[in-house]
């Protein structure tokens, strides 16, 4: 249940300012200091994962703008969540600094660093109420922005993959790709009992995703993304490495790898890493592909700050029937065993 809002949370701070770069710094009993607006669902699991006591948010945690899962998540874990920082509190608490947590503020010795909101879960009701009144109309808009993006993307529709026919993965067999999404530890684990080692399947992993394959015992075949959220030790593990560039060349992800002196390839194409994998996952002639931790609903993509699906919706299009998520073989499974 955590701590009463009476009593002291105490702990040393690890900061970042991008949640995902951060996950691999904490250990149990941290206080983790972000920079997060809207906390989603995601973010929140990978946190209370780590087993902290705190959350310190220089940001808002929960605007109210959607109905962001994260907040509550934390709460429910036993988390202490202090929103509403401000961004000043980078300047007052240093790495590994041992605080104070107490209501909203954030003491250390006798001197309050910082005052913030610790959301409650009664204040998270209220929110919630509040940002479910206004879902319809921003799903609307949702909608508008993915449809007229796609209306300027359809040439993924016909695009040609640089890196297609190389065998990364057996042509024609399944492979999994498995994405830092909803839901993704527990599909994982599923999908890896049953297909974990089986002969000609595949797996893709995006960014991160890649240790917690590596975790399951069952290495990547293929790492692909901005490689950001993706520790050393998956990238040094001998899966095949591909830093994914936007269309006009950008590609932070090869920065990186090149720093490791690990050899690699560039994939250029629009959307996501995500869609990214998918493709390639296609152009290596997999059938079916199965996607783990893929994003399916308008809040999935609110949460992430993303205002349309466009590169998702068409790379969907063209996989077709060919793509299928795990969350409905786990769900079916599920079924299956509580049945009489």
């Amino acid at each position: 249940m955590g701590a009463p809002l009476t009593q002291p949370i105490e702990g040393p701070v690890r900061r970042g300012l991008r949640t995902k770069e951060l996950m691999h710094r904490l250990r149990p009993g941290d206080v983790a200091l972000i920079a997060h607006s809207d906390l989603d669902e995601l973010a929140a699991q990978e946190l209370a994962a780590r087993r902290i006591v705190a959350v310190l948010d220089t940001e808002d945690a929960a605007t109210g703008r959607i109905p962001n899962r994260g907040p509550a998540v934390l709460i429910g874990a036993g988390i202490a969540l202090v929103d509403r920082l401000g961004g000043e509190v980078w300047n007052q608490v240093s790495e590994g600094q041992p605080v104070r947590v107490l209501h909203g503020r954030v003491i250390h010795g006798r001197s309050v660093l910082a005052h913030g909101r610790r959301l409650t879960p009664d204040e998270l009701v209220s929110i919630e109420a509040r940002a479910r009144q206004d879902l319809p109309s921003t799903v609307a808009d949702f909608a508008r922005n993915t449809l007229l993006r796609a209306s300027e993307e359809l040439d993924l529709l016909s695009w040609e993959c640089p890196l297609a026919g190389r065998g990364m993965v057996s042509e024609g067999r399944p492979c999994v790709v498995v994405a830092r999404g909803p839901g993704y530890r527990k599909d994982f684990a599923w999908i890896a009992r049953r297909l974990g080692g089986a002969a000609g399947v595949g797996l893709i992993a995006v960014d991160g995703a890649a240790d917690l394959a590596l975790e399951a015992g069952w290495r990547p075949d293929v790492i692909v993304g901005d490689m950001d959220s993706v520790s050393d030790k998956a990238l040094s593990a001998g899966s095949m490495l591909v830093a994914h560039a936007s269309p006009e060349g950008d590609c932070p992800g090869s920065e990186r790898l090149r720093s490791l002196a690990l050899p690699h390839e560039v994939m250029a194409c629009r959307g996501t890493s995500v869609d990214a994998a998918l493709l390639l996952a296609e152009a290596q002639g997999a059938d079916p592909v199965i996607g783990v931790g893929m994003a399916r609903g308008p809040l999935d993509f609110l949460e992430k700050g993303r205002f349309g699906m466009a590169s998702t919706m068409l790379v969907r299009f063209r996989l077709g029937d060919r793509l299928i998520d795990s969350r409905g073989f786990r769900a079916l499974d599920d079924l299956v065993r509580r049945a009489p």
